[in-house]
């Protein structure tokens, strides 16, 4: 790829499509008690914390709700742009 004198440098169309990664967050009120999961596996580390602080912690890591499923409203899925370059696994997906 070459420029012209005096234009700006040509980007590759596939590095300006934006990436995305997904987080899924599944959680469950029982008893008292609260408890979630992150990607399927359980967070320890948020047992007993509010929803609303643990939605709020996701938001202040670049997380955006994007969907709330489950007749309970007990699956969240939240995605965020990509700021690393994607991995190179040869088939050009994410």
């Amino acid at each position: 790829m070459t420029n012209q004198p005096g234009t700006k440098p040509l980007v590759p169309a596939q590095a300006r499509i934006p990436r995305w990664e997904y987080m899924t967050m599944s959680y469950n009120y029982s008893y008292g008690s609260t408890t979630y999961e992150i990607n399927g596996e359980k967070e320890t580390g948020l047992k007993n914390k509010p929803l609303h602080e643990t939605l709020n912690q996701f938001g202040l890591q670049g997380w955006d709700l994007m969907t709330i499923a489950g007749a309970d409203a007990k699956l969240y899925v939240f995605k965020r742009q990509l700021v690393r370059p994607p991995e190179a696994t040869g088939n050009g997906s994410t």
